[in-house]
């Protein structure tokens, strides 16, 4: 019984505490880098030719929800008049909507509205075909908040109206981006413009915008500066309604909700200013604006053109 009593005290054994958990460290801390050459992705970084390279923002990382699309939305709604009836191929966020309006006035027998957004704010009232492909994606939209799909759309010359902007009809769909058979385009796009809306410096112009539009008519064919914050915009009306092809739209933000509906002349500026801001919404700039007298419009009191603009603010 002695023997045995020796026996049971020498039985725990060290070995279980003394197992080798020290090889696992060098193994997790070898394998570590083993991923970091595939990240590069070399398709990125590249610089679009068509773009004026003084004005190419600097490329922030990527989110993982960038479309990259070329053109952005927001280009194809300036250029718009350049893409009637040409099939465009879009990666988009798709949601469900019900604006029937202008050409598609009363044809919801026909279709369905879908809501479409890229990587900026710009968006597409598009219009799906009510066959059996878009009645079963129209099934998982109302299902779902949004969808990510490739599209073909188009813009037809019968269908193109200067009320209902960006009306397109989706000609075919996939749910999900396609990145194999449509190349990236512009990145950073989004990253960009939520940085941008991240920026609440104010800009501290004198006059205020508001003050501007209250007294507007004083400003008749003078100049103005103004520090702000600017996107593309879409819409020509008042004395700018027929004004599409020859000037750009624009939508200058001051501090407030207020803000300027500007237009650009088409020339090389004006597109140089809007390649700009359709990959770098929200960005400052520093504009002299004008209301010019064959331009002035009780109804629109918002409405000026610029004159020059640079990149950032200018406090001189």
């Amino acid at each position: 019984m002695l023997v045995l009593a020796v026996a049971c005290h020498r039985t725990p054994a060290p070995k279980p505490v003394s197992e080798p958990p020290p090889t696992v460290v060098p193994k997790t801390i070898e394998q570590s880098p083993a991923p970091q050459p595939k990240a590069p992705e070399p398709k990125v970084e590249q610089m679009q030719p068509d773009v004026v390279t003084a004005t190419q923002p600097q490329v922030n990382p990527k989110s993982a929800d960038e479309a990259e699309n070329k053109p952005p939305l927001s280009l194809l709604l300036a250029n718009r008049v350049q893409w009637l009836d040409k099939v465009v191929t879009l990666r988009v966020h798709a949601g469900s909507g019900d604006y029937f309006n202008c050409n598609y006035k009363g044809r919801e027998a026909s279709y369905r509205h879908l809501r479409l957004r890229g990587d900026g704010s710009a968006y597409l009232d598009a219009y799906l075909p009510r066959d059996p492909a878009g009645e079963r994606l129209w099934v998982r939209l109302k299902k779902k908040k949004s969808i990510k799909l490739s599209v073909k759309v188009i813009t037809r010359s019968e269908t193109f109206s200067n009320i209902c902007v960006g009306q397109v009809e989706i000609l075919d769909h996939r749910e999900g981006w396609d990145f194999d058979t449509v190349p990236r385009g512009y990145s950073g796009i989004l990253t960009r413009r939520i940085a941008n809306a991240r920026d609440t410096q104010r800009a501290k112009n004198r006059p205020e915008v508001v003050h501007f539009t209250q007294n507007r008519k004083r400003f008749i064919d003078k100049e103005v500066s103004f520090r702000v914050r600017a996107r593309l915009g879409r819409y020509f009306q008042c004395k700018y309604r027929d004004a599409e092809r020859t000037h750009f739209a624009l939508f200058l933000q001051g501090d407030g909700f207020k803000g300027l509906r500007a237009y650009h002349l088409r020339n090389e500026k004006g597109t140089e200013l809007a390649q700009l801001l359709a990959l770098d919404e929200g960005v400052r700039l520093t504009v002299k604006v004008t209301v010019p007298k064959g331009r002035f419009d009780e109804y629109c009191n918002d409405q000026v053109e610029i004159v020059s603009w640079a990149k950032g603010w200018s406090f001189a």
